[in-house]
């Protein structure tokens, strides 16, 4: 890929924190603008404080991160072009009801009551909190909670959505929703990154999955590396169900492998019909 299309450039990052803990040693990798990105690897790994280093929130104990080709700290108004939403909800619901959660960043940005207003409803319809604006974060479900976030990260308007583990602990019907929010925003021209611990959760949306390993990083389309079965297990990951499913029926792993379910469905019906 072209560094002119880069949404990120991180060369040669490390990062210690205060007790000493090394979490990242030498990474350097590039993350493409207008797709979904996967950081995925165990526990442990290293993906959650390379979201917070993307975010701006962690400064690199060594080593640079461009983004859009200029130092996050030197980027004019980085803080509205990019929003985070971290793994645990309660960690970034800061008001008394849902609007106002809604409605915090739109007032930081010096808009207008109307605005404010019309940007909270599109939002919590969008996604289905409407019924819950009224409402104390504390009391919602875990659901609930995860999809404020989202429409609070969104109230900003950015470009890039950063999600830390978007999937734990939904429901299917929150799943399906957070799963849509994203793709949705990806469509009308944003960039996503999100990290996960397993691979099922890249089949099918992401565009780029970025493996984080012990040594470094390795990158790649998402047929290149869900076929890849020694990287994955040298980070104790396995093969995606769809991926063991083709295999098991096929005894092979090549590019021809179903990338989403929709996919497998289709090879199924061709396998069993003809």
């Amino acid at each position: 890929m072209m560094l002119s299309k880069m949404l990120y450039i991180c060369k040669n990052i490390k990062y210690i924190y205060p007790d000493g803990t090394i979490a990242l040693t030498d990474i350097s990798l590039n993350i493409p603008t207008g797709k979904i990105t996967a950081l995925i690897g165990p526990n442990g790994s290293g993906k959650t404080t390379l979201l917070l280093i993307l975010a701006g929130l962690l400064k690199p104990s060594r080593g640079k991160v461009l983004f859009r080709g200029t130092e996050i700290d030197k980027y004019q108004n980085f803080r509205k072009e990019v929003s985070i939403v971290f793994q645990t909800p309660e960690d970034q619901l800061i008001t008394s009801t849902v609007y106002d959660e809604i409605a915090f960043g739109p007032r930081q940005l010096g808009l207008n009551n109307n605005e404010i207003e019309d940007k909270i409803f599109r939002l919590a319809k969008k996604l289905d909190i409407t019924h819950l604006l009224y409402k104390a974060p504390y009391q919602l479900s875990g659901g609930e909670k995860k999809r404020v976030a989202v429409a609070s990260a969104l109230s900003t308007d950015p470009s890039v959505l950063l999600f830390d583990e978007p999937f734990s602990e939904l429901s299917y019907n929150n799943l399906l929703k957070i799963i849509e929010t994203i793709k949705d925003f990806v469509r009308h021209g944003g960039s996503v990154i999100y990290t996960w611990h397993d691979t099922n959760m890249i089949m099918g949306l992401a565009d780029y999955i970025i493996v984080m390993k012990q040594n470094g990083v390795t990158a790649g389309e998402p047929r290149d590396i869900i076929i890849n079965e020694k990287l994955l297990a040298e980070v104790g990951l396995e093969l995606p169900l769809i991926v063991k499913i083709y295999k098991t029926l096929t005894g092979k792993l090549d590019k021809k492998i179903p990338i989403s379910y929709d996919d497998l469905i289709k090879f199924l019906y061709k396998k069993i019909y003809g």
